[in-house]
């Protein structure tokens, strides 16, 4: 923030500076908004020009800027919300001075093709349509992110597994070398078949005793009875 005297307008007033300034500059014709704002930018004699967009440090005063930014700020959520509805700003309402608030006309009036368009204010409907496509998106992203995350570690888990084969192939390799240089046959045997399940013997009571067949002990045949 520049250092120095709250204003450059020495002993004028507003009007004696703005009149100051258009003398000096060939005549140039100022607001007396902007040649508020150049007071504490510098003297009316000296080469400054106000430009909104001109950064804090230019002048002398902080509250300067703040003020300066309001009807930009202004200006540019009456385009994004279509002006005032119900005498209400879209957002900010409460904010900003409606004092500084041009009306919906005046900023067509005052707009070139380069200017940011007017839109038409969304409706509560469409803002929610718009928070739920949000909110998808969102999920969307998650999900990619969650899929990103697994596919990774399956990466991970598969070159881990790869090295290990390669490890133990090269240990074989070694092994048998060293065994053919000792004199010492060394053979690896092929991991054992997996053991089958044992199947479980059928309960007592059971109307199915396995697969005994009738005159095997486990399934005896039934007494003859002789007629008398």
């Amino acid at each position: 923030m520049r250092q120095g005297p709250t204003h450059h307008q020495g002993s004028r007033s507003l009007p004696g500076y703005k009149q100051a300034y258009e003398a000096a500059h060939l005549g140039e014709e100022v607001s007396e908004f902007s040649a508020w704002a150049m007071s504490h930018m510098g003297r009316a004699s000296s080469s400054v020009s106000f430009d909104p967009a001109a950064p804090p440090q230019v002048y002398s005063d902080p509250n300067v800027y703040t003020k300066v930014q309001e009807p930009i700020v202004a200006q540019t959520i009456m385009r994004l919300g279509g002006g005032k509805k119900h005498g209400r700003l879209w957002i900010a309402d409460g904010a900003i001075d409606s004092t500084i608030v041009p009306s919906l006309d005046a900023i067509r009036a005052r707009s070139t093709s380069s200017s940011q368009p007017i839109r038409t204010r969304p409706s509560p409907a469409l803002q929610q349509v718009h928070a739920l496509q949000a909110e998808l998106q969102e999920t969307k992203r998650q999900s990619q992110e969650q899929n990103a995350e697994l596919t990774a570690q399956l990466q991970a888990q598969q070159v881990a597994f790869e090295a290990t084969q390669k490890q133990m192939a090269e240990m074989m390799v070694i092994m048998q070398s060293l065994g053919q240089a000792s004199g010492v046959h060394v053979q690896f045997s092929a991991p054992p078949p997996p053991t089958p399940a044992a199947t479980p013997p059928p309960s007592a009571g059971s109307n199915h005793p396995g697969s005994a067949s009738p005159g095997d002990p486990a399934f005896p045949s039934p007494p003859s009875h002789r007629l008398p």
